[in-house]
């Protein structure tokens, strides 16, 4: 799911602004994400998700909308990510065709058999079996454990 702050949404062009008074550093998911793919989250320079990309890396979510705007309990809540994961799986097989997924909410583990068994030509990268916690109590352990996998992988290529 998306982040509901703006400094916390990978996309959000946080470290971008003009005036460098205004540039913010980015916090949260995108934080994590970003140290988990070796780039600096609170340089400011606005270059940042030009260097995701340039370094292959891709995020994409189920669910697009923050799910602290979503009224909904977690049933309900995993019960909508459900539903909306055909969607994103289709999206991710035929447009973004990735060599590598990395599973990094704790919302995915009900869905992680499904994606291990879709044909996504892709490696999928866990933590012992498990999502990468980024949104859980121990989101830092967990972008350290994914860095060491995104980097292992890189090296088995």
């Amino acid at each position: 799911m998306s982040p509901a702050e703006d400094a916390g949404y990978l996309y959000s062009g946080a470290g971008e602004a003009e005036d460098r008074s205004q540039k913010q550093a980015c916090l949260g998911e995108a934080a994590r994400i970003l140290e988990a793919c070796g780039i600096d989250p609170g340089n400011g320079s606005g270059a940042q998700l030009a260097e995701l990309q340039h370094r292959g890396f891709f995020l994409t979510y189920i669910l697009e909308c923050p799910a602290a705007q979503m009224t909904l309990g977690h049933d309900a809540l995993v019960r909508v990510i459900l539903r909306q994961f055909p969607s994103a799986l289709m999206r991710i097989r035929r447009s973004l065709r990735p060599k590598r997924i990395a599973a990094i909410s704790e919302a995915l583990d009900p869905l992680l058999s499904t994606l291990a068994s879709s044909d996504t030509g892709a490696e999928l990268l866990l933590d012992a079996g498990r999502p990468f916690g980024l949104d859980g109590a121990d989101a830092v352990g967990a972008a350290r454990r994914l860095h060491v996998a995104l980097a292992t992988a890189a090296v088995a290529r």
